[in-house]
């Protein structure tokens, strides 16, 4: 077992103490960062458990099992990570999460990740599980059922040093009964050692937020012509008083508010539009429900058409994309906000919906679309 700093010498934390955390005394063992970090990514846990604390490394209990087992499902090594913890400690009873020490403990042992950062200089930090996500980002919610966190790109600066972020799910949870995200938890970390060796190219969609009647006739217009050229479909999304707040798969045609505040449509990822609902714009609406497209793309076929028809308008044939991304992934959760990572490139925005309403609901018939297309790719390859 190591002994925390100052006592125990470290090269890689000279200078550093522990004395004046909380932990200091309470907490057992240290732990110094494990491997190479080759490949440009740091894997960043929560605290050391028992065999982490008795051995000085970090993922090397059944965390850590669960986590080799995962990188043995592709070709990542473990050594070619760098992985260590927020905590280098482990706390009294295993206990982190709402324990008193928490946010002192979690603060003073930044200093040490700080110096990890500092000598790797990782091009991705992963963040796994909540207590990781919220002290690097400052974000809760990885697995949020309306906005989670896991799977999206962020452009994070920590100890002076910028890169990307991409959170993804502990080993902890999914060992406690979420086997069935072991197959997210792989895509995230692949997608992370891609990115490391990839930068992205930054996405810059084009929303129309505030659309004048020509807007609306040029959007119009240019749907026409990918329907009809290339076989385009259209897709919409309706807010109202409860859809910004909930996820998609909680909401049904029984229990929320019916009243549609504005609708956002899309025929193509990158490109989208929000119009308010109001009186004055339902004939240029229904004109684009009448464009000849062969499916209407919804996420969640049990709330936006329901509403619509009572509005009075007409309606295409309808295309499911939840109950598409369902049937391809059945044992996953069915949100909008959750699939989109596999399909698209947008940053999460579903934790922003009372912040720029009008950007939201463009955003939403954004990701759907890419989403739709991804996913009909998908189960045209499977079904052959």
């Amino acid at each position: 077992m190591l002994k925390k700093p100052p006592e125990g010498r470290y090269e890689i934390y000279k200078g550093l103490s522990c004395k004046g955390c909380p932990l200091a005394d309470r907490g057992t063992g240290f732990s110094l960062p494990d491997g190479c970090g080759r490949n440009g990514t740091l894997l960043v846990g929560e605290a050391l458990g028992k065999n982490e604390a008795l051995q000085g490394k970090p993922f090397v209990g059944a965390s850590g099992y669960q986590l080799d087992s995962s990188l043995g499902r592709t070709n990542l090594k473990r050594g070619d990570f760098t992985l260590t913890n927020i905590i280098q400690c482990q706390p009294p009873g295993n206990w982190l999460e709402g324990a008193p020490w928490q946010y002192a403990a979690t603060q003073y042992c930044k200093q040490y990740l700080h110096r990890v950062i500092e000598r790797m200089k990782p091009k991705v930090i992963v963040p796994m599980g909540g207590i990781a996500l919220h002290a690097l980002l400052g974000l809760r919610g990885i697995l949020d059922r309306r906005a989670p966190k896991r799977g999206y790109t962020y452009d994070v600066t920590i100890g002076g040093h910028s890169c990307f972020a991409l959170p993804t799910i502990h080993p902890a949870h999914i060992i406690r009964g979420a086997s069935n995200l072991t197959s997210v938890q792989i895509w995230d970390l692949q997608r992370a050692v891609s990115i490391a060796k990839e930068r992205p190219i930054p996405y810059k969609p084009r929303y129309i937020l505030d659309p004048s009647r020509t807007d609306i006739h040029r959007f119009r217009a240019e749907a026409l012509e990918a329907i009809q050229t290339e076989g385009f479909w259209l897709g919409c999304d309706i807010e109202t008083g409860h859809s910004r707040r909930k996820a998609e798969d909680k909401l049904d045609d029984l229990d929320d508010e019916r009243a549609i505040t504005r609708i956002s449509f899309a025929f193509r990822g990158g490109h989208a539009i929000t119009i308010p609902w109001r009186l004055s714009n339902l004939p240029e609406i229904q004109k684009l429900f009448d464009l000849p497209t062969k499916r209407l793309v919804v996420w969640n076929g049990k709330f936006d058409p329901p509403r619509l028809r009572d509005a009075g308008m007409s309606l295409p044939p309808i295309w499911d994309a939840m109950a598409a991304w369902h049937f391809l992934q059945s044992d996953l959760p069915k949100g909008l906000g959750f699939a989109s990572p596999f399909f698209s490139p947008l940053a999460e925005w579903k934790s922003k919906g009372e912040e720029s309403p009008e950007e939201y609901s463009c955003a939403d018939s954004d990701a759907m679309m890419w989403n739709a297309y991804g996913i009909k790719g998908q189960l045209e390859k499977e079904l052959v």
